[in-house]
């Protein structure tokens, strides 16, 4: 609009004033007061030609002129309204509502054109191109695929134009309808004839596909033909293609049905199941084969399974000097290409690998602080094929790399990066009912403060700790909370494997860390506990009754429900119907807490009185139990195994052990193990037995169907004669004989850990320490942590360490190579020589349970003085400090009466004084206050 003058504003006022009199006098409801309020950019709307001039010369007629209709009186959907103009003339006709149909695409199409129609008059329709692209967009606006199929998951949008035709007009208040119902869009744009609009949609699912069923699927023979493959089920259809891997480009290249299976060859079928139109699979899809699969692939239309065969001689293990991988050197500059590494003559394979950087880059400059990786790829030559259990060792360093058949993968990490060993945090957000749940401004993820010298940064977020999106503001009572706070390390920097999360002064062990994060998650848990759980009424198995669970229950008002109940065969893991000779049976409960509440993880249980809590498993929500044990089985009280062998240097080591004809008991295998010290492991042996190496023999004997072996009374003849050192379990045992063929015994372990801390984390492993030139290694047992005892069983311990409390954690020792430990071999922990049920002693390995005690009953030596006014006392066994005030209580008052000392009252020790007044004088002089306190020093016990 176009400016206007002073001058003309001022005419302009006075029209209005007289037009509006002459309303006001017509009977208009005209407030002359503001009439004269004029704005600037007034416009002048030329009656006659209807549109804007912007200048004096519009008129206006005699007809009288309408109010316009509010918002809020809008007409309904699909309704024309029209007003009359200002001079008596028709105007256009509103439209009320635009009314389309759109067809909605189905789930698996591919890149559907946009099919809609036009219900309503006045107007046209068009699809608003963006960049010149008709088609269907996703979520962010970005052409569909030309090759993917449609996801049901995947949001797509249409953006239309709308046009009024001759005659109509479109409003601010035009509302939009798709598909007979109202759309959750306003028309778009300004005050312009056309209207802009988005609609959204996802794509049409039919249904889902659970199972796939492959009951024919072929497998090669060598000598006969590669065949077609197809299949169909219930909304989806299977194809299969062959293909053969080709040693020679690393690759595997397509065979069709004149192919020939072939020895020395890898084959692969891989088999599609696509979903038909409007269906999808499952993500936990499960396919039923006749034929075990090597792996698959997932999409909701499209599952494809990987059949491989091979027919050449098979590659276990992978040997690699560390000498032989290239190795970073700061400056020098790295190239995109592929290096050789050296392997052994004849081995069968063929090993390749590139540089790349922290940021994948195959080419640059090796520079300090950041992290590069060598990246192997290891190829079978033609022939041969990579075990799915395939080893890499570097030296004496063994990995899992069994991707195989054709092609395995391991990373060897260098960094010039410095190392994080700890993070500090302080004032982390805490957690209370009604609080507000602190979030970050755009998302959940908010800032954490580190220290201003920190070489890493941190965030942190909530979440719900049984895996559920918070979506409240405020923390809830009955509910559990997770904060998680990550720590990322700056460039040139990462973190060690065992990086200590530090919070508030107090060490955490991580929750999850790598070189480039670290996790500290702690929980606020408003949930009501329950510490107990109680069931009644459970009727005990009687042979040829119903296995019945319909009696079963929980106390009334209990926060807790039983959510399954079943009488199990212990044996086959099977449901149990009606209770037979010849069978164990056991009852399985599963429980929940209801809302607001959660298990404690050393809850009790008792099952009609009897305490079960040694056999309960719980997590916060969920807790189940095993329990009712009953035996319809006979009991066998001898067991004679014959034919044992003995080793025998220079002889091949076989197995031949036998038991009676028509034996309640057999042997489930038999067989000679010989010890790895590479792997630290035993593994299966059928060679020639050497001097030097560790051999031992294994039969396992198994009672049969319907019986029992007597724990208590089974007496064990091995070749003829009772072996003492055989201990029968219920369900089976071992007869072991380890040969050590020369090599060096131990027969003592010394080892010290240190105590856990009152006060301290358990989440802080012990340090292990052995001697100096000890012939072995000791560390934690892998996958155990701190743990205390109740109720006769051991507890995962997890929280703050009690003085009160006794802690216990097991350890495994590990003979060097060249050892082995003595049978009745001496351990000693922190001193303390162990008894033989917390050893579990073997040839070359054994595991070690060690019982820390309570709070030490404390040795002290003698009163010293501290020379500060106090003195001081140590405990010779745990090193626990006291200190207290000295106390003068001999005639003088002078002498400590605990330790001796002589009181200091701060006077020089002669009687001359001189020296003391002259500096009191001369400070004095100088303007120098003298200030006299009293310190007194706190009695610590």
């Amino acid at each position: 609009m176009k400016k206007t003058s002073k001058l003309l504003m001022r005419k302009i006022c006075s029209f209005c004033v007289a037009i509006a009199m002459v309303l006001s006098v017509a009977g208009s409801p005209v407030d002359v007061a503001h009439a004269s309020e004029v704005d600037e950019d007034l416009v002048i709307l030329d009656a006659t030609l209807g549109e804007e001039t912007g200048t004096e010369k519009g008129t206006l007629s005699d007809a009288t002129v309408s109010s316009e209709q509010s918002h809020d009186e809008a007409p309904n959907s699909g309704q024309l309204m029209s007003k009359p103009s200002l001079n008596g003339a028709p105007t256009d006709i509103e439209i009320a509502t635009v009314d389309i149909t759109v067809t909605v695409p189905r789930a698996g199409e591919i890149n559907p054109a946009p099919v809609f129609t036009n219900n309503g008059v006045g107007y046209n329709v068009e699809i608003n191109p963006r960049d010149g692209y008709f088609g269907w967009q996703d979520a962010g606006g970005n052409p569909i695929s030309e090759y993917e199929k449609l996801r049901s998951v995947d949001q797509l949008q249409l953006c239309f134009v709308v046009t009024p035709e001759p005659g109509y007009t479109l409003t601010t208040t035009t509302t939009v309808a798709v598909n007979g119902s109202a759309a959750d869009v306003n028309l778009l744009g300004g005050d312009i004839p056309a209207r802009y609009f988005d609609f959204w949609c996802y794509p049409q699912l039919d249904g889902t596909i659970d199972v796939i069923e492959l009951s024919d699927v072929p497998t090669p023979v060598v000598g006969e033909k590669a065949t077609a493959y197809s299949a169909s089920g219930t909304n989806y259809s299977v194809t299969g293609a062959w293909y053969m891997y080709d040693a020679e480009n690393k690759a595997y290249t397509t065979v069709d049905e004149t192919h020939t299976f072939a020895n020395g060859r890898t084959y692969k079928l891989v088999v599609n199941a696509k979903a038909n139109l409007g269906y999808e699979f499952s993500e936990d899809v499960q396919i039923n084969s006749n034929v075990e699969y090597y792996g698959n692939s997932y999409e909701p239309a499209l599952v494809s399974i990987d059949y491989v065969t091979s027919f050449g001689k098979v590659i276990e293990e992978i040997s690699v000097s560390e000498a032989d991988i290239p190795k970073a050197q700061i400056g020098k500059a790295f190239e995109d290409k592929l290096i050789e590494i050296p392997v052994p003559n004849g081995s069968g394979y063929k090993i390749f690998g590139y540089w790349t950087d922290g940021e994948g880059n195959r080419s640059g400059t090796f520079q300090n602080g950041d992290v590069y990786e060598f990246n192997m790829e290891i190829y079978p030559e033609a022939g041969y094929f990579l075990s799915s259990e395939l080893e890499l060792c570097i030296d004496d360093q063994r990995y899992f790399a069994g991707y195989g058949p054709d092609v395995a993968y391991h990373s060897v990490r260098q960094s010039f990066a410095s190392v994080i060993d700890k993070v500090y945090v302080k004032n982390l957000p805490t957690a209370a009912v009604g609080e507000t749940i602190k979030k970050g401004e755009y998302s959940r993820d908010f800032a954490i403060e580190v220290p201003a010298d920190a070489n890493y940064t941190a965030f942190a977020w909530w979440g719900l700790s049984n895996g559920d999106e918070i979506t409240e503001d405020t923390f809830q009572s009955g509910k559990s909370y997770d904060l998680y706070v990550e720590f990322s390390p700056k460039k040139g920097y990462e973190f060690s494997e065992d990086v200590i999360i530090n919070v508030d002064g107090v060490d955490y062990a991580n929750s999850g860390a790598s070189a480039d994060w670290a996790h500290y998650l702690k929980t606020y848990s408003f949930c009501k506990v329950i510490d107990k759980l109680q069931v009644d009424g459970v009727k005990k198995p009687v042979v040829g009754q119903k296995a019945t669970v319909d009696t079963i229950k929980v106390p009334d008002g209990a926060n807790y429900v039983i959510t399954s109940a079943e009488w199990l065969d212990y044996n086959t893991g099977e449901l149990a119907t009606t209770f037979e000779n010849g069978h164990e049976y056991y009852l399985d409960l599963c429980f929940a807490a209801k809302e607001g509440y959660e298990f404690e993880i050393y809850a009790d249980a008792t099952v009609d009185g009897e305490d079960y809590s040694d056999r309960i498993t719980v997590l916060p929500n969920i807790a189940h139990l095993a329990c009712c044990h009953t035996s319809f089985e006979t009991l066998v009280s001898e067991v004679r195994v014959d034919n044992v062998p003995e080793m025998k240097l220079g002889e091949k080591a076989t197995v031949a052990a036998t038991v009676p004809g028509g034996a309640n008991y057999g042997i489930v295998y038999m067989t000679w193990l010989v010890w790895n010290d590479k792997k630290e492991s035993f593994e299966e042996f059928g060679g020639t037995f050497e001097e030097g190496k560790v051999y031992q023999l294994s039969i396992y004997v198994t009672p049969k169907p319907g019986y029992k072996f007597d724990k208590d009374a089974t007496v064990v003849y091995v070749n003829g004669s009772v072996d003492e050192s055989i201990k029968a379990y219920q369900d089976g045992f071992d007869i072991s004989k380890t040969y050590t063929n020369g090599l060096k015994v131990i027969e003592k372990v010394e080892f010290t850990v240190t105590k856990p801390v009152a006060g301290h984390h358990s989440s802080i492993p012990p340090q292990i320490s052995v001697p100096e030139g000890a012939n072995y290694y000791v560390s934690l047992e892998y996958g155990r942590g701190w743990f205390f005892e109740k109720n006769g069983r051991y507890n995962p311990f997890y929280g703050y360490f009690d003085e009160n409390t006794s802690y216990g954690a097991a350890f495994m020792a590990v003979a060097a190579e060249g050892y082995v430990f003595a049978e009745d071999v001496v351990v000693v922990v922190n001193g303390v020589a162990l008894s033989e049920d917390d050893i579990e002693a073997y040839s070359k390995e054994m595991t070690v349970q060690y019982i820390f005690g309570a709070e030490c009953e404390h040795v002290y030596g003698d009163w010293s003085d501290a020379k500060d006014g106090t003195h001081a006392k140590t405990c010779d066994v745990c090193g626990h400090k006291v200190v207290e005030e000295h106390i003068y209580t001999d005639a003088s008052g002078t002498k400590c009466s605990v330790c001796g000392a002589a009181k200091n009252d701060g006077s020089p020790k002669t009687s001359d004084t001189s020296n003391v007044m002259n500096i009191f004088a001369l400070m004095a002089m100088c303007g120098i206050g003298i200030l006299v306190t009293d310190k007194r020093k706190k009695k610590v016990r």
